[in-house]
């Protein structure tokens, strides 16, 4: 028994030809999806895994919060079990998402995290505000205790990277384009733009109604 514990926090674990996180025990180095048992405390929150072979293998008492596992070629999570839980994570496009994992899913999501090419969450992603700011285990420990200032929104995100757009259809903004000087009667011609987060899928027409006032 080790009182050993390791924190891996917001890493992008990428492209691995064999495993993103693997463990092994017995000394061996030579990686051979065992996911070994080892008893260690591991508190894994906010990593994203995409393109790997394999996910995360192993652990005895590995706590993984507000993950990403996109894009698994085998098997996403793989043995994370005796005292483990897997809680609030996304999986998305993986050939096998879980296998002899304790998973909580209830709070697992499986769908499109909606990632751009650098594995950042786009606007109307669903992880966006979908992870808990504290996580307490059955036996009353807190594991996870974000102050508010760690995150954008209502709620972490998940995944690597946190964002600074809001999750659930958010309202069009309208821009009538530059300012511009005109003296009376003349006219002004407004070249105005609308920008939308494209929720709900497709989105509703959007109508503006441009109003003359007076004045300076």
């Amino acid at each position: 028994m080790s009182d050993r514990a390791f924190l891996i926090e917001r890493n992008l674990i990428a492209g691995n030809a064999q495993v993103g996180l693997g463990i092994m025990d017995n000394g061996v180095s030579n990686e051979d999806f065992r996911a070994a048992s080892i008893p260690e405390r591991i508190h894994l929150f906010n990593n994203t895994f995409v393109d790997n072979d394999h996910g995360l293998t192993g652990g005895d008492n590995l706590i993984a919060l507000n993950n990403l596992f996109v894009n698994t070629t085998n098997i996403a999570l793989k043995g994370v079990d005796g005292d483990s839980i897997a809680a609030y994570n996304l999986f998305w496009n993986n050939g096998t998402d879980n296998q002899s994992s304790n998973m909580d899913m209830s709070t697992t999501l499986f769908t499109d995290p909606l990632l751009d090419i650098n594995s950042h969450l786009q606007p109307g992603s669903p992880a966006i505000d979908a992870g808990p700011a504290q996580y307490v285990l059955a036996s009353g420990e807190i594991v996870l205790d974000l102050p508010p200032s760690a995150y954008f929104g209502a709620a972490p995100d998940l995944g690597a990277f946190e964002s600074n757009f809001t999750s659930g259809n958010q309202r069009p903004t309208v821009d009538a384009g530059p300012d511009q000087t005109i003296t009376l009667p003349d006219s002004a011609a407004l070249d105005g733009t609308v920008t939308d987060d494209g929720l709900p899928d497709p989105p509703g027409a959007v109508t503006t109604i441009w109003s003359q006032v007076s004045g300076p």
